[in-house]
């Protein structure tokens, strides 16, 4: 069940009859790193916003941190954890502007996000905007810039090859998601948002990419993304299994692209069986990988040589944007 706090005992009134942005904010048991988070909103430069923080069941101070900013922020809190699939589509319901811009409690905006991207928006051409971001660790500190590859326009192609774009930077046109019918998938933990937006884009989506940094994303351990790395291999199959199911002609439309996006899963695969020390059944995957995407041979050298896999996967956040810009996507 929702239960809808009350904020100052009043009912929210944001001053506008519908905000240009609703910020969805999903928390779970974020009372380090909310307040800069929701600060860094305060901060933007462009004011027509209101925020959905959404609470999935966290036992700390999340809520309370969150309410100490007034009536701006729209608190709702489950009694229990949900998948975050679940827990996003709970919290987009809850929104009513223009666009649907996310941002995790951990995460950081820069002051000129919003601006930038509603410049970018507002015409309502396209479907997403996405830009780069700045990796953090747990205290803040830099670690690796990702700047976007792909370039403004139809998208969906390219996605299916590899979707690209922190989740802390994207804007989507609520308008279009709505009358597309595009949901988070509820029973998602891991890959809810790559889910969600492939069926949004599907066939002929567009976008507008800002090629340059936005926000940061901090690394955290023990964050969801990383619980759940069990699981992106099976997600990312499940996400070709409901393309096919909402249109079924779609693998035969971009077969090479569905190879390319099953070579990935099949990847996954391989780095969590290697990380379970199932090092056997982690080079069939590889292999599995390498013979549907040309660009995972060398994956498939590197894990037979155990000691350069694992270097080469602790520094993968550097390799990883010159990896996909040199590859075949």
């Amino acid at each position: 069940m929702v239960i809808t706090v009350a904020v100052n005992n009043n009912k929210f009134t944001s001053g506008y009859a519908m905000p240009t942005f609703s910020v969805i904010m999903n928390c779970l048991n974020g009372e380090r790193f909310v307040r800069e988070a929701i600060e860094s909103v305060f901060h933007q430069t462009f004011k027509d916003w209101e925020i959905i923080f959404f609470d999935n069941g966290s036992t700390d101070k999340s809520v309370e941190i969150a309410a100490s900013y007034g009536e701006r922020v729209k608190i709702f809190t489950l009694d229990k954890p949900v998948a975050l699939g679940q827990a996003r589509q709970e919290a987009v319901d809850k929104a009513t502007g223009e666009f649907l811009a996310f941002l995790d409690v951990d995460d950081v905006w820069l002051p000129f996000k919003l601006e930038m991207q509603y410049a970018a928006m507002k015409d309502g051409e396209f479907d997403i905007c996405y830009g780069g971001i700045q990796c953090v660790d747990e205290q803040g500190n830099s670690l690796h810039k990702i700047i976007p590859i792909h370039s403004t326009g139809s998208l969906f192609k390219k996605f299916l090859a590899h979707v690209e774009g922190g989740w802390c930077t994207y804007v989507i046109n609520r308008k279009r998601l709505i009358e597309k019918g595009t949901r988070f998938n509820p029973i998602l933990r891991s890959s809810c948002e790559e889910d969600m937006v492939l069926s949004f884009l599907a066939y002929d989506g567009t976008g507008v990419i800002i090629k340059e940094i936005i926000s940061k994303y901090r690394i955290v351990s023990g964050s969801v993304t990383s619980f759940y790395s069990d699981r992106l291999a099976a997600e990312r199959f499940e996400t070709l299994n409901r393309l096919v199911r909402e249109y079924p002609d779609i693998k035969s439309k971009y077969a090479r692209e569905f190879e390319q996006t099953e070579a990935r899963g099949h990847y996954y695969q391989a780095r969590f069986l290697f990380d379970s020390s199932k090092v056997n059944e982690a080079r069939d995957a590889m292999k599995l990988a390498a013979s549907l995407d040309k660009k995972f041979r060398v994956m498939e050298l590197l894990i037979r040589l155990p000691f350069i896999w694992r270097v080469s996967h602790r520094f993968k956040g550097y390799l990883t944007p010159l990896w996909l810009k040199y590859s075949s996507i």
